[in-house]
């Protein structure tokens, strides 16, 4: 529903040991837009991505994601987004359909949904001529767009990507872009 929050997070911090990785983060993104967490090294946007994703317990500050509370709802969490961390691994024996595939049913999605739902992401990336092929054999372009299409495949509600462009070329990047932006604006997923 347009206008509702997807983020809201209040005061969350985060500390490992003596070490502050995030400090009293305060922030609102509404459904169906897209939002840049930017910042230098250090300054904790993956952290935030990791609390926010259910991956990581925050040490302090309050934090709901797509309605779901980050503490006590990380099940749900996890069901309503997707992410694509910065270094994200792949199983670099199996095709992308045989991945594409492996990642449904984490989701659990099957039969013929899945089965159109990977066709149109393959073509939708360039990659359908080469769907069957072992994942080994790609580019770290292709293997970027593979891992991709695995972060959008159960058509969550919030998007995490961390990088997402990285090891594109520019005309890969561009889609990638294009895909985000039409996600928010056709699916209002934020």
């Amino acid at each position: 529903m347009a206008g509702s929050i997807d983020i809201q997070t209040v005061g969350l911090s985060k500390n490992f040991g003596s070490v502050v990785a995030l400090s009293n983060l305060d922030l609102e993104v509404q459904r169906g837009s897209v939002f840049g967490l930017l910042g230098p090294n250090g300054a904790g946007k993956t952290t935030a991505v990791r609390i926010l994703s259910g991956l990581l317990k925050q040490t302090s500050g309050n934090a709901k994601v797509c309605g779901f509370d980050v503490d006590s709802q990380r099940r749900e969490i996890k069901s309503a987004t997707g992410l694509l961390p910065e270094t994200p691994g792949l199983y670099s024996k199996l095709s992308a359909v045989e991945f594409l595939e492996f990642i449904g049913a984490l989701n659990d999605m099957s039969g013929e949904l899945l089965n159109k739902r990977i066709d149109s992401l393959m073509e939708l990336m360039g990659l359908d001529e080469r769907q069957n092929d072992l994942l080994e054999s790609y580019s770290s372009g292709m293997k970027q767009k593979v891992l991709v299409a695995s972060t959008v495949l159960h058509e969550p509600q919030l998007v995490f990507f961390d990088e997402p462009t990285s090891r594109l070329d520019p005309a890969a990047s561009a889609l990638v872009k294009e895909i985000i932006e039409a996600m928010a604006k056709e699916m209002d997923t934020t």
